[in-house]
């Protein structure tokens, strides 16, 4: 099919002057218009990974920069908990109370990595990914105390895991 002189004019338009055209003429109903500019987009096609696996990789991705970011602001928490508490007891160590606020912080921030640990690792499970890429991907390794005294908390590891899970599953 030949193209007539019209045709040919909108050959020379811009995408977006073609597109302003496409819209009036549609608008006005003008069929044949629509036609003749429709004709002269250029065509294009494209190859992409499937959708479902860009979802899952992003969600993963998500995952191990919030976990980054969570893990490091709880040690820089428990850090500051530890060399307030070394502070007190060097210069007032009759101050027992203070003192034992600031171990309850410390304790709070090793069960605080504890739960994020003990969750990372259940989604970790239930997804099927590989639970030490992600400590790689956050710089860091699982957290471990020298006192067996605190323990992760059941709460907390749920609270993870439901954050965790969240990030993760492709929306």
């Amino acid at each position: 099919m030949k193209s007539d002189a019209i045709t040919k004019g909108y050959e020379s338009l811009t995408n977006k002057q073609r597109a302003a055209l496409f819209f009036q003429y549609a608008t006005q109903g003008d069929e044949l218009e629509v036609v003749r500019v429709l004709s002269t987009v250029p065509k294009k096609s494209y190859t992409m990974n499937d959708e479902e696996f860009i979802k899952w990789s992003a969600g993963l991705s998500k995952l191990a920069s919030a976990f980054a970011q969570e893990h490091w602001i709880a040690r820089h928490w428990l850090m500051a908990s530890a060399l307030r508490m070394n502070a007190l007891i060097s210069k007032t160590p009759e101050n027992w109370d203070a003192w034992n606020k600031a171990l309850n912080e410390v304790q709070y921030w090793q069960q605080f990595l504890l739960s994020m640990d003990a969750a990372l690792s259940a989604v970790a499970k239930q997804h099927g990914f590989d639970l030490l890429s992600i400590y790689q991907r956050a710089r860091t390794m699982p957290y471990s105390t020298k006192a067996g005294e605190v323990t992760a908390d059941p709460e907390l590891i749920a609270i993870w895991i439901d954050t965790l899970n969240y990030m993760l599953e492709p929306s």
